[in-house]
């Protein structure tokens, strides 16, 4: 027992050296130091999050547009507590944690401190995938099929949306891998975490009090008990800012500006969406306050 704590010791004190010595030193400003910046773009997306980091990979598969992504917190390249899934939680309540909180609620959270829940989400490239336990778990249909009964079109039901879960996904689960609902040629890499004794224990015990063994949730059927799908890649952590942003450092129309926070967007009378006219949209970074100018499209993502 006594070398079994000795050696976790040793390996935490060069967890905690690579993090604190190492990563904070390279880590900071990668991308926001190396692209200069131009002066219009077709597209702006704000908010380098989950959505966010989707989008500036595809719209830049265009070669033709230029995009510029914007994010608040800083880079996630070479993170220990990122990349180790074991870790994420280390981050929460820091500088890479926007630390939203529910509205104060005496009946629904009374035993919570202020009456508020707590909910961790990244601000950091890459934003909650890059904090959270990276469960892959996919919306139910229902969901998808009531929002396209409720807006009268069926562009939104689940045998719509399916395609698109299916071209972003790597799927790397064997017994998965013929399946009609995941795809094997995307970004995103689907996984299972090696599994302990205890997981097949906490299955046989769900079954037991009636919640049946579900092989994937992700699948025909979403409900019952699983192992978990998980989005990681030899061990590590594997979100869209790995699968999107950083997979496409190559190209010269993808542009990527960390630590920049948007203060303000001018929205005009017309709207965001098919206006072909410019606007500015100013953003904090840690030199003073900048504008840009939008050729095409405005892009606002939503829970980083």
């Amino acid at each position: 027992m006594a070398s079994f704590l000795a050696l976790f010791c040793v390996i935490l004190v060069a967890v905690l050296v690579k993090v604190f010595l190492v990563d904070r030193g390279v880590n900071s400003n990668i991308l926001q130091s190396t692209v200069k910046l131009n002066g219009t773009y077709d597209y702006i997306i704000v908010g380098g999050g989950t959505a966010g980091c989707v989008l500036a990979g595809r719209l830049s598969e265009d070669p033709d547009v230029t995009v510029l992504l914007l994010e608040a917190g800083p880079d996630d390249t070479g993170n220990t507590l990122i990349n180790i899934p074991l870790l994420a939680g280390l981050i929460w309540r820091t500088p890479l944690d926007w630390e939203y909180y529910s509205e104060a609620s005496s009946e629904t959270m009374k035993q919570l401190r202020n009456g508020r829940s707590y909910w961790p989400r990244g601000k950091v490239l890459g934003g909650t995938g890059n904090i959270n336990a990276m469960q892959y778990v996919r919306g139910s249909r229902h969901d998808y099929d009531r929002w396209a009964q409720y807006l009268g079109t069926d562009q939104w039901d689940y045998r719509h949306v399916l395609p698109y879960f299916q071209k972003s996904e790597h799927i790397q689960i064997s017994n998965l891998k013929d399946s009609d609902y995941h795809g094997r040629d995307g970004q995103v890499t689907v996984n299972y975490i090696d599994s302990q004794p205890i997981v097949e224990k906490l299955i046989e015990a769900g079954e037991t009090i009636g919640y049946p063994y579900n092989e994937d949730y992700n699948g025909r059927i979403q409900e019952g008990i699983s192992r978990s799908q998980v989005n990681s890649r030899n061990g590590q952590r594997w979100s869209t800012s790995h699968a999107f942003v950083h997979a496409a450092n190559d190209r010269d129309n993808l542009h990527v500006a960390v630590d920049s926070h948007v203060v303000k967007t001018f929205i005009h009378p017309l709207g965001l969406v098919n206006v072909k006219d410019s606007r500015n949209v100013p953003f904090k970074t840690r030199s003073p306050p900048r504008r840009l100018l939008l050729h095409n499209q405005i892009s606002l993502t939503r829970y980083h």
